[in-house]
């Protein structure tokens, strides 16, 4: 049984060049490093510090970074379950020719991810640091009114909703 969560936010991330003829973890093997419970927000492709092909996941309780050895499967699998209470930080940085970098640290270690997409790295860092924010502040309310005013962005740019409208609706969602 395939996790609909999983497979859309698998599917909304840009492929670039960057991505072709690379390997990265089956949706099956993400799949089973998932909890019955979580959902799958937002998923992000680049490359571990091992140069291994890598997806970071972020769900409603934690990020999960999973990576994949072209070699060995037995040898080659690693994965990180990074709960949001341990990140002390996030940063994207894009490097020119070659993406953009995503680190995320905690006490005791720094996670990287390499060669990801811009776009998808802004979206990625930008929802992540949401949800430590909301962690932080004990209100998970801030993140979904972060992605309700989103998708109102979205539909006021595609002339869905006016500007009086797209304004009324945030500051409800704010309020």
């Amino acid at each position: 049984m395939s996790r609909s969560d999983l497979e859309e936010a698998l599917q909304v991330l840009t492929v670039g060049k960057l991505q072709f003829g690379v390997k990265y973890p089956a949706n099956a093997d993400l799949e089973s490093l998932l909890n019955r419970t979580e959902k799958v927000e937002l998923a992000l492709r680049g490359v571990n510090q091992g140069n291994q092909p890598a997806i970071a996941l972020l769900t409603s309780e934690r990020c999960l970074i999973a990576s994949r050895s072209p070699f060995l499967k037995a040898f080659g699998e690693s994965n990180e379950s990074i709960p949001f209470d341990k990140i002390t930080g996030i940063t994207g940085e894009k490097v020119f020719g070659s993406g953009m970098t995503i680190s995320i640290s905690r006490a005791d270690n720094t996670d990287s991810l390499e060669f990801c997409h811009p776009e998808d790295g802004q979206k990625f860092v930008n929802a992540l640091r949401g949800k430590i924010e909301s962690q932080k502040t004990g209100s998970p309310v801030a993140h979904d009114a972060f992605d309700q005013i989103r998708k109102l962005k979205d539909l006021f740019d595609a002339g869905a909703i006016t500007q009086d409208e797209f304004e009324q609706q945030k500051k409800k969602l704010l309020d």
